[in-house]
């Protein structure tokens, strides 16, 4: 190979290399995103459910024997139509 076939190849290369690396910087960085989106999200849910079975422990505590909101909900009439 010539040095002129050899230096185009070798620019080739670090071009190559240079996209190859941002990429990988990119989908880490979403990896990252991503990661941290879902412990945000478990954690508003595990909070959710805690606050959840604590009303329902209030609600059966209280001597109603289950969630009052439940028994709202289900004795609403239907809607005129």
């Amino acid at each position: 190979m010539s040095p002129a076939s050899l230096e185009a190849l070798q620019q080739s290369l670090e071009a190559t290399t240079a996209e190859a690396s941002a990429r990988l910087s990119y989908l880490l960085q979403l990896r990252d995103a991503q990661q941290n989106e879902a412990l945000v999200s478990n954690g508003m849910i595990a909070e959710l459910v805690m606050n959840a079975q604590k009303a329902a422990l209030a609600g059966k505590t209280s001597g109603g024997g289950g969630s009052s909101w439940r028994r709202s909900v289900g004795s609403r009439s239907p809607a005129p139509g």
